[in-house]
């Protein structure tokens, strides 16, 4: 994590809390939040204060609850008031002693400080190269209402045979935990700070070593990609908000598939294959064949158009379907991340290896890389997956099959895109683009023959290979749209975007 106490901070939440990203675990939560508030974090000062204070899944320690409020008061008035309260309980000797405990955290927290130049340098570089893109983080910035209609609609879907298979079984505290999650940063920042953080922490334990610091940020365009762009004493990962968006919308329309996943709270499943039928209830609505085919076609529509709103929303959903979909998804992301990683430990990332790439905020140096460099990144972004999802906290079943799917939907759903831009391309109705990785189908076959070296994993596979048939089947929809008459495939995409706007 490199010192970056935000990104600690993040994580200690996901700890304390449990949510979408992680289980629930006080102790590795304190242990992420003692590293953030001496790096200076005011949030994590505060929650150390009151987790010790109540002796919230850790013994109480009212000497240390007060050393963290005293640090914390002189920014935060939720700690000048836990402060008071805790005072009223303290001897006067015990007082004393938190105000010494106080100084001492200060001074290792000062020293620290000084560690943190380099993340922030990088900080300060992210932010001048998005002003050179005449781009601004003020664009990251998300409503927060959309939260209230996610946990609603999971909320009213949230039902299984079994209770072990629901969101209240795996995160009893999802809204609270979500909203403090999602305050930590704006746009998708807080999930990047998690994943990265993640990440990083794994790295060692792989044996592997980051040749350089690296800082890992969104970037406000609508662009299905991820990228690394070399700055001065280290690199920028830029993970397009176009990348986030599209897996939103993408697993949302693949849900259907999950009921062809038989899991329970525990991972287990009859490791059959069971065939995947079209017409699924999804959020209290019937999808069928075509009308998954229409979805993707709108979806991709609004991709190319540069804006996700002209792409219908979805609601979410709970029980198994929602379970299985979210970890999916973040299995996805943390691929995508992973995989730009995987450039950076592989020693690719070099001012000297970078290529101008055309993209929505014009003409970016980024690092050029090979074939066989795409393929070993996707190896150590599939090693790093697997370590970053399969902890000693998350070992069943679910956890496997959508750590080894989420690089067969990742690379499916790039090759989808991929193959309906060159269909429009070669019907001279976008401008052609440079093509500089390997086929999706290559790099799938790679990384399933990775896999496939791992026996103990073979009978989790069961999720990608029903994913990667899925995708192709649509895949085939789409494109036959397309070739039946790509005039009235985007005749009737603009139609729906003046229906969805309400306009005649």
């Amino acid at each position: 994590m490199g010192g970056d106490s935000k990104a600690q901070f993040v994580l200690a939440l996901n700890y304390h809390f449990g949510g979408p990203l992680a289980s629930r675990d006080m102790k590795q939560a304190v242990h992420w939040y003692e590293l953030a508030a001496k790096g200076g974090e005011v949030g994590a000062q505060v929650a150390l204060a009151l987790a010790y204070g109540k002796g919230e899944g850790i013994p109480t320690d009212l000497v240390r609850a007060y050393a963290w409020a005293t640090i914390a008061a002189e920014k935060e008035a939720v700690a000048l008031k836990a402060k008071n309260e805790l005072s009223r309980s303290m001897t006067v000797s015990d007082i004393q002693r938190g105000t010494r405990l106080a100084e001492e955290l200060t001074q290792s927290t000062r020293a620290q400080s000084t560690s943190k130049k380099l993340p922030e340098n990088l900080q300060v570089e992210y932010e001048r190269f998005l002003k050179d893109c005449g781009l601004s983080a003020d664009s990251l910035q998300r409503p927060s209402r959309w939260a209230d209609k996610i946990f609603k609609e999971v909320k009213r879907t949230d039902h299984a045979e079994s209770p072990n298979a629901t969101f209240q079984h795996h995160f009893p505290d999802l809204e609270r935990g979500v909203k403090q999650f999602m305050s930590t940063g704006p746009g998708y920042l807080p999930f990047i700070d998690h994943i990265s953080g993640t990440l990083e922490k794994e790295i060692p334990l792989l044996g592997l070593k980051m040749p350089l610091e690296v800082l890992v940020r969104e970037f406000p365009t609508a662009s299905f990609n991820a990228q690394v762009h070399p700055v001065q004493r280290g690199a920028l990962i830029l993970i397009n908000t176009g990348l986030f968006a599209f897996l939103h919308k993408a697993i949302k329309l693949m849900q259907p598939l999950m009921e062809t996943v038989r899991v329970d709270g525990k991972g287990h499943y009859d490791g059959s294959v069971v065939d995947a039928h079209f017409v699924e209830s999804l959020g209290g609505s019937e999808i069928s064949f075509n009308q998954a085919v229409d979805l993707f076609s709108e979806l991709i529509f609004a991709y190319l158009a540069g804006d996700f709103n002209f792409a219908r929303r979805l609601p979410s959903s709970g029980g198994p379907r929602g379970v299985l979909g979210g970890m999916l998804l973040t299995s996805c992301e943390t691929f995508a991340i992973a995989h730009e990683y995987g450039h950076v430990i592989a020693g690719h990332v070099s001012s000297r290896a970078t290529k101008f790439a055309r993209t929505p905020a014009g003409s970016v140096a980024f690092v050029y890389k090979s074939r066989d460099q795409e393929l070993q990144a996707d190896r150590l972004a599939g090693q790093l997956l697997l370590k970053s999802q399969i902890s000693p906290q998350n070992t069943d079943g679910a956890s496997l099959m959508t750590a080894i799917a989420a690089p067969v939907v990742f690379l499916g759903l790039d090759g989808f895109v991929s193959g309906v831009e060159k269909e429009l391309v070669r019907k001279g109705l976008i401008p052609a683009f440079d093509e500089t990785h390997p086929s999706a189908s290559d790099r799938i076959a790679s990384l399933k023959k990775m896999f496939a070296d791992l026996p103990k994993l073979r009978q989790f596979a069961q999720l990608a290979d029903s994913c990667e048939w899925w995708l192709a089947e649509v895949s085939r929809g789409v494109q036959n749209q397309l070739e039946s008459d790509v005039e009235k495939w985007f005749h009737r995409r603009i139609h729906n975007v003046f229906h969805l706007y309400g306009v005649a």
